[in-house]
């Protein structure tokens, strides 16, 4: 999937949003540090992958998913590793 990814000024309390219309486009606040900038357009990209395939997940799945797999992440540097090789 193509989704184009935004930095911009979010009203407060918003850390990101995806929108499908009229382009898929993830827009994530410009003023979060690196490691809450990089969570919120994981996130987003779940919402992206949930709504553009029919998923149909509510937030509290994906939340589990944020976490879940950004601890993956963390915890196995050799999976972003591997990531690059492909």
């Amino acid at each position: 999937i193509r989704i184009s990814v935004e930095l911009a000024r979010m009203p407060q309390e918003e850390f990101g949003e995806f929108e499908y219309y009229p382009t898929p486009k993830i827009v994530v606040d410009e003023l979060l540090d690196d490691p809450t900038a990089w969570m919120t357009l994981f996130h987003e990209l779940l919402h992206a992958v949930s709504e553009m395939y029919g998923l149909e997940l509510d937030e509290g799945q994906i939340r589990t998913l944020e976490v879940a797999l950004g601890d993956a992440f963390r915890g196995n540097p050799e999976l972003r590793l591997f990531g690059e090789k492909i």
